[in-house]
């Protein structure tokens, strides 16, 4: 049911990879950036699809920065999703991904670990001690380590990506 609610609601093949972003749409939370890498190194070839889940007052100006870059078909942004909703959401997805600087300690990320995602994230001194590198996720600097990472997960065994999981 889980992987349904991805794959069919938004019409993503079921043999994408599902990277996801949870939180509220506003300029400290760097989707903008996550979109400019997306765009840069990601390719429809590389059968991984971003979800933006989640509103707020950014929200139509990077839904049109996707639809400019050229990746619409790659992102999908949600809106608004209840938070008891929010479960099944996370268990579709294979990776969390996040550019903020500006999280202290990012409530959707630890809800996004506690569900067993993988977690990518921009590398933030203030708070390189919520993730263990290799083990609960790892970190970037450039869009070109993101998509080393992005495509690392992508290649994973499924075994390898339940180990992730666990």
């Amino acid at each position: 049911f889980c992987y349904l609610i991805c794959c069919h609601r938004y019409n993503i093949d079921d043999d994408v990879m599902i990277a996801c972003f949870v939180g509220r749409l506003g300029r400290e939370k760097s989707v903008d950036v996550l979109l400019e890498y997306w765009a840069k190194t990601m390719t429809p070839q590389d059968r991984i699809h971003l979800i933006v889940i989640g509103d707020g007052p950014c929200k139509e100006e990077l839904e049109e920065q996707a639809k400019e870059l050229g990746i619409s078909e790659m992102v999908t942004f949600t809106g608004a999703i209840q938070h008891d909703e929010l479960p099944p959401y996370l268990a579709s997805c294979d990776i969390y991904i996040t550019a903020s600087l500006s999280d202290t300690n990012s409530i959707s990320m630890l809800e996004a670990m506690a569900s067993g995602l993988y977690v990518l994230q921009r590398l933030d001194l203030y708070n390189k001690d919520q993730i263990n590198p290799g083990v609960s996720g790892n970190f970037f600097t450039t869009r070109e380590e993101f998509a080393a990472l992005c495509r690392e997960q992508a290649g994973l065994s499924a075994q390898q990506k339940a180990e992730r999981r666990a």
